[in-house]
């Protein structure tokens, strides 16, 4: 007997399947409703396309922009103009330039002779700089020490094997 249970219930299944009744009808009552009820013109029709008219090609003798040779003269850099700007490779390094910049935090300035700026490295130790230092690993040298900030002017390359200046600003970390 167990054995006819999945057969009966299958049989059940399509039995109710094949009811007569509509079971759309609802829908088909909310949508007759509904366009009753929604004041509205008809769509206007959609416009024809224009009608194709082929162009000529008239570019057949000029020089092809996939050729490899176009390629070439579209990647070569441009001259590269010396502006006699270079970083001084001679003088020693001082300890604040072996970090990037974005890696320091100002933290701070004190009033002695001249005002210092106190400075927190990625190692958590304090030092301290003052205009005429350098900081960066793009060359930077302090130009002026503020409160809130200290002015620097780097010296970086431009992409075409020259150099050229930039001004940055450290601010104080909050």
């Amino acid at each position: 007997m167990r054995r006819h249970i999945p057969f009966l219930l299958i049989g059940a299944t399509l039995a109710y399947g094949c009811d007569t009744a509509d079971k759309t009808a609802d829908l088909r009552d909310f949508v007759a409703m509904t366009k009753a009820s929604s004041p509205g013109r008809p769509l206007e029709p959609i416009p024809r396309p224009a009608p194709y008219r082929p162009a000529a090609y008239e570019a057949a003798e000029l020089r092809s922009p996939f050729s490899i040779a176009a390629i070439l003269r579209a990647q070569a850099a441009p001259p590269r103009v010396d502006n006699g700007i270079r970083p001084n490779l001679d003088r020693p390094r001082e300890e604040l330039e072996k970090y990037a910049l974005s890696s320091l935090r100002m933290v701070g300035t004190i009033e002695r002779d001249t005002r210092l700026a106190l400075i927190k490295v990625p190692d958590g130790s304090v030092q301290t700089i003052q205009a005429g230092n350098y900081i960066g690993t793009d060359y930077g040298k302090v130009l002026k020490i503020d409160e809130d900030r200290i002015e620097l002017l780097e010296i970086v390359q431009d992409g075409n094997g020259g150099w050229v200046e930039r001004r940055n600003t450290l601010a104080l970390s909050e």
